[in-house]
């Protein structure tokens, strides 16, 4: 039985490899970019000039950019902290990421609003490039939550808050599952192994190792079981705070958020949720 490991080193080797350093060198100097480029081109006036389409395109191309690599330096190191949680350098690595992905999201809270807000015609003259045309379908599906929308000073102050506000929960969870070891009683012995492995033996061939695995993931559970709900209720109050600031001119239910975010309707889920 072997613990789980990720072949991520073609990646970056390292948290110090001149690749992880370059990458995020680049990210911090796009974000510098994006912020000047949306901060000069005024979409909280929602313009329509070409000045103004050339530059939410612009924008739009650098962020696609931005976001990839931003997201391949946050994979590598939450892959490295999954099977290893007690790696200082990686946690506080992830700390800077997860502020840099915020300042992204600051940065970008105008031209978001501005693509929603702005009139269909004017809309369609952004995707009229080709490099933007393949976030017609992502776009289009934001445009359908412009009722929720908040101000600019609103969104971005809602997007520095869960740093330290809701995004802290996903960063106890991670860690107590990183840290966390279950004890697999087996006919002959007891092992004690992470939750990740005993998790991953939950879907093996060997039916003692699967039920031994389940079992343990359960009673580690049990005993962290005041934690898990102080996570989940959290996040819960979180949701339900922001759906009443977003309700201002139509109501925002509890799952309207996750079910836009997975691009389906509520009838699908129902249709889901019937056929079970």
């Amino acid at each position: 039985m072997n613990a789980p490991a990720w072949n991520i080193e073609s990646e970056y080797a390292s948290l110090t490899s001149p690749a992880f350093i370059q990458d995020e060198k680049i990210v911090r100097e796009n974000l510098a970019k994006l912020e000047a480029m949306i901060k000069a081109a005024g979409f909280e006036s929602l313009p329509e000039t070409a000045a103004a389409i050339a530059a939410a395109q612009s924008a739009i191309k650098l962020d696609e950019e931005t976001n990839i690599l931003l997201a391949n330096l946050s994979t590598w190191v939450s892959c490295t902290l999954s099977v290893n949680a007690t790696n200082d350098a990686a946690r506080a690595k992830l700390s800077e990421l997860q502020t840099l992905a915020s300042l992204r999201g600051q940065a970008l809270a105008p031209l978001h609003i501005y693509l929603q807000r702005i009139p269909a015609a004017a809309f369609e003259k952004i995707l009229a490039d080709p490099a933007v045309k393949p976030w017609e379908f992502a776009l289009g599906q934001a445009r359908l939550q412009t009722p929720y929308l908040l101000s600019a000073e609103q969104e971005i102050m809602l997007k520095a808050m869960a740093t330290a506000g809701h995004e802290s929960w996903g960063n106890l969870y991670q860690e107590l599952t990183g840290k966390g070891k279950c004890h697999l009683k087996l006919k002959n012995e007891t092992r004690t192994v992470g939750i990740a492995e005993a998790a991953a033996l939950t879907y093996g061939p060997d039916a003692e190792m699967r039920e031994a695995g389940w079992k343990a993931v359960q009673a580690f559970w049990r005993e962290h079981r005041e934690t898990a709900a102080a996570v989940v209720n959290s996040l819960a109050a979180w949701r339900l705070e922001e759906n009443k600031l977003r309700s201002h001119t139509k109501e925002r239910g509890f799952l309207d958020a996750p079910l836009a975010m997975n691009r389906i309707s509520a009838a699908t889920l129902e249709a889901v949720i019937g056929a079970c």
